[in-house]
């Protein structure tokens, strides 16, 4: 079938590169694209990212490639203990650690990669060229992924880019059962998924599914800068408008019961409940804890937020941190059109839906892996 892309097992994003359209044709083609008041567009220039949104530069972290492999010769031991404390004496285990990270390399658009040894000593005799997937289960699979994307499945899964805390054993084994013969896993990677034909498709619109997840100390301070703006002052709601009375099955509910069902609540359903419920709304308009609690466990994929948020420097007494929330939510969905300091946010935000998905197969892959013996 000649050559053809791979992609990453995590983000589903290319590992081949992607095509980003000359800076002399696109300016007359910015129209199309975004439009002329800057929203979407359905006459959109296939095949080339807009340059004015993504450069060159942008795009070399897409190739960047690392595998998680198996190596049967390998022969590192590692003690294991349970992570929590146990009532009855668990013996500890010896494990013989086979799996491995690799250094960086690239994809070869043939279904191979050629890759550094890096610093896992498990590589060691595993050979630097490989073919990535394939259809015949065994050591000579291997799982490629971009290294930002590792590290945002570590934050997801451990709160912390500290990949080490990952268990690589569990993670193949996880991979594993959803490999999808040569090109990526099978798994729901939003709208990276429609674009994974034989090459990556460049659609103009939907450049942040190229842009690098990583945390940004930068956007930080653009984050601080934007909320603490006018937009975000917190004003009070005029009389006349609180006073409207309208019948609300809901009004009768104890505050406490209230906020305890908004818990069980996704953004979307509680945004939609403000809307159908005048007393909800009236209840938390205001209610600055519930907004900020909100964010700070519900949008852990936006790190610089959350960080901004945190941040002693301002006054949080002026902030409304339902408009904070709101603009959040929106801004940062995964969608056509996207450009600024979100691109980022959104593909992360994107990836973590992928995340939830591994994180299911890899919990219970790690169960088999480290359930102790206990003696009693």
């Amino acid at each position: 079938m000649g050559s053809f892309h791979t992609y990453c097992a995590i983000c589903g994003g290319t590992l081949n590169g992607a095509e980003i359209k000359d800076q002399m044709d696109s300016d007359e083609n910015e129209e199309k694209c975004y439009g002329s008041d800057g929203t979407d567009s359905d006459e959109d220039e296939d095949g080339y990212y807009n340059p004015n949104v993504i450069s060159q530069d942008d795009l070399e972290w897409t190739m960047r490639v690392h595998v998680l492999g198996f190596n049967l010769s390998a022969s590192n031991v590692s003690k294991f203990a349970p992570p929590t404390p146990v009532k009855f004496f668990v013996r500890p285990r010896l494990i013989v650690c086979r799996f491995y990270i690799s250094g960086s390399g690239w994809a070869d658009g043939f279904g191979g990669v050629d890759v550094e040894e890096g610093n896992d000593p498990t590589f060691q005799y595993a050979g630097r060229y490989a073919t990535m997937y394939g259809e015949t289960e065994g050591p000579e699979r291997i799982f490629p992924f971009h290294w930002p994307c590792y590290e945002t499945l570590s934050r997801y899964m451990t709160g912390t880019p500290d990949t080490s805390k990952l268990d690589k054993g569990a993670l193949y084994r996880a991979f594993n059962r959803i490999n999808d013969a040569y090109r990526s896993l099978d798994l729901d990677y939003g709208d990276a998924g429609q674009f994974q034909e034989q090459f990556w498709e460049s659609e103009p619109g939907m450049e942040y599914l190229v842009v690098n997840t990583r945390y940004q100390p930068e956007l930080k301070s653009q984050v601080l800068d934007f909320i603490n703006s006018e937009r975000f002052k917190s004003k009070p709601l005029p009389q006349t408008i609180q006073a409207q009375s309208k019948i609300d099955v809901l009004a009768s509910i104890p505050e406490a019961v209230m906020f305890e069902f908004m818990d069980l609540l996704d953004n979307d359903s509680l945004i939609n409940l403000c809307h159908a419920s005048w007393s909800t709304f009236l209840r938390l308009r205001d209610h600055r804890f519930f907004w900020k609690r909100r964010i700070m466990n519900c949008m852990t994929y936006f790190v610089e937020l959350q960080e901004a948020i945190e941040d002693g420097s301002h006054s949080e007494e002026a902030r409304d941190f339902r408009k904070i929330f709101l603009w959040a939510d929106t801004a940062s969905k995964p969608r056509s059109g996207i450009t600024g300091f979100m691109l980022p946010i959104a593909n992360r935000r994107r990836i973590w839906d992928v995340c939830e998905q591994i994180e299911k197969l890899y919990s219970r892959e790690y169960r088999k892996r480290h359930t102790p013996r206990i003696e009693i």
